[in-house]
């Protein structure tokens, strides 16, 4: 895998880039949760990803996320 490969000191990009992986159950973070940040939220819920945001204003009521943190937690994500 390519996890391995940094062990190895392997750097074959072109090996492990396009080896299919499954984000179901990942976590996507999102920085900004603007216009844009809401639209990628919303196309990303049907892939059954933990959806974060990151936003200087971050509100409670936000559609298609889990959380919206401040972007004082940024470096969380």
């Amino acid at each position: 895998t390519c996890s391995g490969w940094q062990q190895t000191k392997h750097w074959g990009r072109a090996d492990g880039y396009r080896l299919p992986q499954e984000i179901m159950g990942r976590t996507l973070g999102i920085i900004g949760y603007g216009a844009i940040g809401r639209a990628i939220a919303q196309r990303a819920v049907g892939f059954g990803l933990e959806i974060l945001a990151a936003d200087v204003n971050p509100t409670m009521e936000a559609p298609y996320v889990d959380e919206v943190w401040p972007i004082t937690r940024l470096h969380e994500m």
